[in-house]
């Protein structure tokens, strides 16, 4: 072998190992450390190792104590206050932005003040922030959910995106709160999904969505137009007692299962052109401009 073949060889190698470790590998306690000296946390195709654990920030403040019998129960507040934003990047632990300790009856909250970031990202385990408060732009999109993805009480005061998002275990919004536009268009839900409770102040979409398994919207408030155009339920899908007072278009949506609108209330615009059903719906006391919603339809 000559030494021309010998240099290319080595070069090929070298160029494969570049491509095989391209991907950047960031211990989680590195970025807790960034936090806590105030430094902008911003990667872009990096491995995360570890559990992301935001109860390891220094800035961690004791907001609630209550005194029982025999314990003391504390609320604590860890504060993320620069931006995060991470694009195409792998966690292989878990995100804990909110822990609740039986054994020493301490409850910690993840707090954050600036944009959170998790574009095109994906997530091996649980993604757990309940009563977590976004106060600037939560972006989502792309990413997928592994583990539970835990959004129980959360706020979102600016933009919350999920596009395209993909959510293999459960999805848990209840109670969640969207103060301005949320979009889920195109996002997946493999397991059970709930956005029961939950608010949504401006215009939201989940057009394209899939639901594979029970999706709950009971009780939801949808204060502006909601689309779930072309939305595919595969098994049950509750609607019972909510509201869309700003109408709701559900052109070409398909319902699988068991399709609960009971005490549903509608407003037009009412878009339900080449909409499906399947084996069972339940439309009892529903209402469209206050009157029932079988006499709208045969109008």
């Amino acid at each position: 072998m000559n030494d021309m073949k010998k240099i290319l060889i080595v070069l090929a190698l070298f160029a494969m190992g570049l491509s095989l470790n391209g991907q950047q590998r960031i211990s989680a306690t590195d970025i807790i450390s960034q936090i806590n000296k105030g430094e902008k946390v911003d990667y872009t195709d990096a491995t995360i190792l570890g559990d992301l654990d935001f109860r390891q920030l220094t800035d961690v403040e004791l907001v609630n104590e209550e005194s029982g019998w025999f314990e003391k129960n504390k609320t604590y507040h860890a504060h993320v206050r620069v931006p995060l934003v991470f694009q195409n990047c792998t966690f292989t632990g878990k995100v804990i932005g909110y822990h609740n300790d039986d054994s020493r009856d301490e409850l910690y909250i993840v707090r954050f003040h600036d944009d959170v970031v998790f574009n095109g990202c994906t997530f091996t385990n649980d993604f757990l922030v309940k009563y977590t408060d976004f106060p600037k732009v939560a972006d989502f999109r792309d990413s997928k959910f592994k583990g539970n993805a835990l959004f129980k009480y959360s706020k979102f005061l600016k933009e919350a995106l999920f596009t395209r998002a993909t959510f293999d275990e459960d999805a848990n919004f209840k109670y969640a709160v969207f103060e301005m536009q949320s979009d889920f268009s195109a996002a997946s839900f493999d397991e059970e999904t709930l956005f029961k409770y939950s608010k949504f102040k401006e215009e939201a979409t989940f057009a394209g969505a899939y639901f594979n398994d029970d999706a709950s919207f009971k009780y939801a408030e949808f204060s502006d137009h909601v689309s779930f155009q072309k939305v595919r339920f595969d098994d049950e899908a509750v609607f019972k007692y909510t509201k869309f007072p700003r109408g709701v278009d559900l052109r070409s949506a398909s319902f699988t299962g068991f399709a609960n609108f009971k005490y549903t209330q509608f407003s037009e615009p009412l878009a339900i052109d080449e909409v499906s059903f399947g084996t069972s719906t339940d439309f009892k006391y529903a209402k469209v401009e206050g009157e029932s919603f079988l006499t709208y339809l045969l109008k």
